[in-house]
């Protein structure tokens, strides 16, 4: 307790040097090419809420041939452009560079994951009833597909299940994420090449309730390159220790040459079920 007694935070050298924080995924399904670009907040000294922004930098993807440079939208604190810009495809790698006036700079790769060989085997659905003294009964609707993986190669998949109904009041359809309750949504094929996949997605009504009508079930699959993987695996992992203080510390995975965050990309494939 005796430090407590004495600022040293004069005496204490700490490189607090700013890095830049870039994150991007692309995708051939995406309409625009979307790149965050922020800046590491120091360990010591002052921090505002602007102190992490970056609204000056350059910001360019390329095909290896072919660059386009991404403007900042000041409303969303992005870098952006159309996707028709510079279309993804499968099977390209894709160069990210950002700079910054004051010279910093930083670079990543990604290769687009192809799909062939990847399919959807299973589209189930199905319901169980659920009775709760003095508030009736319940119905869970769960949402179970399956899909082959492609033999031969590395696969990484984001498996993720969407309700969609449309809504006449606002003239629109709307699309809900369903609850995976504590389920995988993130696989490897690694020691698992050429297997099925699984993964389930549930929601429920009361029996007061109105089902829209139609009602729709999504099934999405990314199909991702491993840097989209491992970031997402890392992050997963940090928030298992739910501020344990005596969990192991989680390195977060960063593919940013000179800097931190990630660039990755991702292929998707989707069906649709409905279910009235």
């Amino acid at each position: 307790m005796g430090a407590c007694e004495k600022d040293i935070t004069s005496e204490v050298k700490i490189n607090s040097q700013p890095m830049l924080v870039v994150t991007s995924f692309i995708s051939p399904q995406d309409t625009g090419l979307v790149v965050k670009v922020s800046k590491t907040r120091p360990a010591v000294g002052v921090v505002t809420s602007n102190s992490a922004k970056v609204t000056d930098a350059t910001v360019s993807i390329s095909n290896g041939t072919r660059a386009v440079r991404l403007n900042y939208d000041a409303t969303r604190d992005i870098y952006w452009t159309e996707a028709s810009t510079l279309p993804i495809l499968p099977g390209e790698t894709y160069l990210l560079t950002v700079s910054t006036p004051d010279g910093a700079q930083v670079t990543a790769s990604c290769t687009v994951p192809i799909t062939e060989g990847i399919a959807f085997t299973k589209l189930e659905h199905s319901i169980t009833t659920e009775s709760y003294e003095g508030q009736g009964d319940y119905y869970r609707h769960s949402f179970d597909f399956q899909w082959q993986d492609a033999a031969g190669q590395e696969n990484y998949y984001h498996a993720l299940s969407l309700l969609e109904y449309y809504e006449p009041g606002l003239n629109r359809n709307r699309r809900l994420p369903l609850d995976n309750y504590g389920e995988k949504v993130f696989f490897s094929d690694e020691k698992q090449d050429g297997q099925l996949f699984a993964s389930v997605g549930k929601f429920q009504y009361s029996s007061q309730d109105v089902l829209p009508s139609p009602l729709y079930l999504e099934a999405h699959l990314s199909v991702t390159d491993r840097p989209y993987y491992l970031y997402h695996e890392s992050i997963e992992k940090q928030n298992q220790t739910n501020g344990n203080p005596f969990a192991e510390p989680v390195i977060i995975y960063t593919n940013i040459q000179g800097g931190l965050g990630v660039f990755a990309a991702y292929n998707q494939i989707r069906a649709v079920k409905q279910i009235n």
